[in-house]
């Protein structure tokens, strides 16, 4: 089974050093949507305009296979 390793970026660097071993490229790829999906649900609201999180999924050989980006931007109220 390969191992894929998960970075995640943001205000934080978070350096996956162990990794998971997944049946394939499919599986890693589920599993980042899904992990991003959690980690911008347990922020709860609370992320700043112009704030980024980048997932970025390598495999063994330090190939990336994955790059999931999440950026939030707030534009000001139109003034009629």
């Amino acid at each position: 089974m390969p191992r894929y390793f998960f970075q995640v970026s943001g205000d934080t660097l978070h350096v996956d050093r162990e990794g998971r071993l997944l049946d394939d490229d499919e599986a890693a790829w589920s599993l980042a949507i899904t992990s991003t999906g959690e980690l911008l649900r347990d922020i709860d609201g609370r992320m700043p305009s112009r704030a980024e999180i980048l997932t970025t999924v390598t495999n063994e050989r330090g190939a990336a296979l994955i790059s999931l980006r999440f950026t939030a931007e707030r534009f000001p109220p139109v003034m009629s």
